[in-house]
């Protein structure tokens, strides 16, 4: 554990949680972009026999990673703007 800390050195700052919840939140908006797109090509191509399938899971992943990341950037934010940093040097740890 030791050559760990000596490689990437001990974090010194605090973190608002918020910060890594809006993280989430973003890669989630970015999925949700992706499977939107893929629903999109489904639909264009003529190549595709059963698309019901596709468009059912990937439609539906879509829906559910915008919504949900959409509730945690807001929460996040909000996490994040609560945050007390009036110490942000007192050591590694999450608020």
């Amino acid at each position: 554990m030791n050559w760990v800390s000596n490689l990437f050195g001990v974090p010194t700052k605090a973190t608002p949680i918020g910060c890594v919840v809006v993280l989430v939140g973003i890669a989630l908006v970015g999925y949700s972009m992706v499977c939107g797109w893929i629903c999109y090509m489904a639909v264009q191509s003529t190549e595709i026999q059963e698309k019901e399938s596709l468009l059912r899971f990937y439609g539906i992943s879509c829906v559910v990673s915008l919504v949900g990341g959409i509730w945690l950037l807001r929460f996040g934010s909000r996490k994040a703007l609560e945050a007390d940093m009036s110490e942000p040097d007192d050591g590694p740890i999450m608020r």
